[in-house]
């Protein structure tokens, strides 16, 4: 019989089992260290979204870090406007200032392109991701308004032609269902006022387009109805349609004028950014009895890119009174019943600005009665960019007349100059210049 075996120490277990807990633990941290550094790097990312997105300063983090954008305050939140709440930005600017070599002269400072809000605000915004194939983002706002909005579009260059951007595509999609304007200025213009629009769009996608569905506004003197749409691509083509007619005199706050006969008029742009075909008509009854109806025909090739914005223009009138057309912008406009064609020509920025008008007045009378005291006007006139301040007529005849008849016909041929700014007063003890 065999003698048995050694019997096996009891400190053996544990010593052989260490390289199997020191391999154990190897793998755990082998494993545990990358998902430990990814969850801290989520956690981190997670608080910074809530940070940015859910506190004042996190919102002008953002701010501070997209290029020319500045802001005065917020109230409210980004992440409240997401749960349904409020959210207003006080002073919003975004500011852009040409190269120096953008057509200034030398050492003259870029003039600035800026637009500037006051208390910009939205309600009800909601985010989607991935909308479709063309677009990460995608924001739905229920309200978007704002009390101004000031627009300076900068001094206009030396270059016959602005180059066309490469996209009008926006980073993300923005769906506005309301947008309301209290007041629009643009550079030193008139302002408009009150403007309203629904189904805003603002295109990612570059087989999209931005969208306007219904806007309405006032300024002028007149009310405006139109919707429009823009490519995101080039060509960029454009579709616009506006409706105008005599803003109301119990919104104006000024005495009406006896009997002033409504208006409408329908104005459309259509074609690509870079030559845009509009046409427009207005319509009136007629002035008085026995006259025909007002009618007021414009057609005209626009090129917005180029430095001055029309190619051609054509326009044809009957029977046009001016009084009423004008009583938003010039309330002691003279009644006029002015029939005739009008056309214009501009091959380019450098070539000549060609003007020639055949009108007659079927209505003339003394300016101090509110009439145009000239029956007929016919003439040609030129003039250029590069002398604004000066326009030369080739030919002018003119036919003067009031109420009782015609005086007789006038002809002409010259030029007429702005005059130059008075000089200045000098300082009281101050050696002559």
């Amino acid at each position: 019989m065999d003698a048995p075996g050694p019997t096996p120490s009891p400190a053996a277990a544990p010593v052989a089992a260490a390289p199997r807990r020191w391999l154990r633990l190897c793998l755990l941290w082998g494993l545990g260290a990358p998902l430990a550094a990814v969850l801290a790097a989520v956690l981190g990312a997670a608080g910074f979204v809530a940070w940015s997105l859910g506190t004042g300063s996190g919102n002008r983090w953002w701010t501070e870090r997209a290029p020319g954008l500045s802001v005065e305050r917020f109230e409210g939140t980004l992440w409240g406007a997401l749960a349904g709440e409020a959210w207003t930005a006080h002073g919003l600017r975004w500011q852009e200032t040409p190269a120096a070599d953008a057509g200034g002269r030398p050492g003259e400072a870029a003039d600035p392109v800026w637009i500037e809000f006051d208390r910009l605000r939205l309600q009800g915004l909601r985010w989607h991701w991935r909308p479709d194939g063309d677009t990460w983002l995608g924001l739905e706002i229920a309200q978007l308004s704002a009390d101004r909005l000031r627009v300076h579009t900068g001094a206009a260059s030396g270059a016959d032609t602005t180059p066309a951007p490469e996209t009008l595509a926006f980073p993300v999609r923005v769906a506005a269902r309301a947008v309301t304007l209290g007041r629009l200025e643009v550079n030193t213009g008139a302002p408009m006022t009150d403007l309203a629009a629904q189904g805003v769009l603002w295109e990612s996608s570059p087989r999209g387009e931005h969208r306007v569905a219904a806007l309405v506004g006032s300024g002028w003197g007149v009310t405006l109805r139109g919707q429009g749409r823009l490519a995101t691509t080039a060509p960029y083509r454009l579709a616009v349609t506006a409706d105008l007619a005599p803003l109301a005199r119990a919104a104006t706050a000024e005495p009406a004028p006896a009997a002033l006969p409504a208006w409408t008029a329908r104005v459309q742009a259509v074609g690509p950014l870079a030559q845009v075909a509009l046409e427009g008509t207005l319509e009136s009854p007629a002035a008085g009895p026995g006259e025909p109806p007002q009618r007021l025909a414009v057609e005209a090739m626009a090129e917005p890119l180029r430095a001055w914005p029309v190619a051609r223009l054509k326009a044809q009138a009957q029977a046009l009174d001016l009084a009423p057309l004008l009583a938003g912008v010039w309330p002691e406009a003279p009644a006029t019943r002015i029939s005739g064609r009008l056309a214009l020509a501009a091959a380019s920025a450098q070539a000549p600005i060609q003007l020639d008008a055949d009108l007659t007045n079927a209505r003339p009378g003394r300016w101090d009665r509110r009439r145009l005291p000239v029956a007929a006007l016919a003439f040609s006139a030129r003039g250029s960019l590069g002398e604004r301040d000066r326009v030369a007529f080739e030919s002018l005849q003119a036919v003067l007349a009031d109420e009782a008849g015609r005086a007789g016909p006038l002809r002409a041929q010259g030029q007429w100059r702005q005059p130059p700014p008075p000089a200045s007063s000098p300082t009281p003890g101050a050696p002559p210049g």
